[in-house]
């Protein structure tokens, strides 16, 4: 039966009916970085410097509209600061040192997962060292991306990843260093799943 909220009809709530074949978990030690906290505005300026150069050598000089041509070619774009990019490589390479020795875990227990998979559930649990407010949302954008970069995960949309949980807790005393643990149940992908996902005119 529908319920009405707020004068909005809204349907009852599908119920997913999922095969496990097993959870898997990763650890990251240390602070993990916000992305979006740690983005910078930058400049393409290659294409300008090309223009530049073309109409020195043809013509020697700039005129006024030379100028106006070769900034309207400087394009501008946001990426993520340094500090973001070495933490992605290191704690790249801490995940897929942990996924080889999950693998083999797998295939000793006989267990087959395709990787990327394609049907997961994640939960991801912080234990803070101190009492700083941090935003979990923006901590699990950071660890979905990562995933993804390291062929866990298909991608980190609702049709692949569903549902995603972030919690965190205070562990004063008890940690010398702040600690990730990362869940990721893996179901059996379905038909239709896998032809949903991959299908590039259903990615948006």
């Amino acid at each position: 039966m529908k319920r009405n909220i707020h004068g909005v009809s809204i349907p009852n709530r599908k119920k997913k009916r999922r095969k496990k074949i097993a959870t898997l978990t990763y650890i990251l030690t240390g602070t993990v970085p916000s992305k979006k906290n740690e983005q910078a505005a930058w400049v393409n300026r290659g294409p300008a410097f090309k223009r530049y150069a073309t109409i020195i050598k043809s013509k020697g000089s700039l005129s006024r509209e030379d100028f106006v041509s070769i900034v309207s070619e400087l394009r501008p774009y946001i990426r993520p600061g340094e500090n973001f990019k070495k933490w992605h490589v290191e704690a790249k390479a801490s995940i897929q040192a942990q996924q080889k020795k999950i693998y083999k875990s797998l295939v000793d227990r006989g267990i087959v997962i395709e990787f990327p998979a394609s049907n997961v559930s994640i939960r991801i649990y912080h234990y803070w060292k101190d009492d700083l407010i941090r935003d979990n949302s923006n901590k699990a954008e950071t660890i979905h991306d990562l995933m993804v970069d390291c062929g866990i995960l298909a991608g980190d949309n609702w049709q692949v990843l569903t549902p995603n949980e972030a919690d965190a807790d205070l562990y004063k005393g008890e940690i010398v260093d702040h600690i990730t643990e990362i869940s990721l149940t893996v179901y059996e992908p379905t038909p239709e799943n896998v032809t949903r996902i991959y299908k590039e005119d259903r990615i948006k």
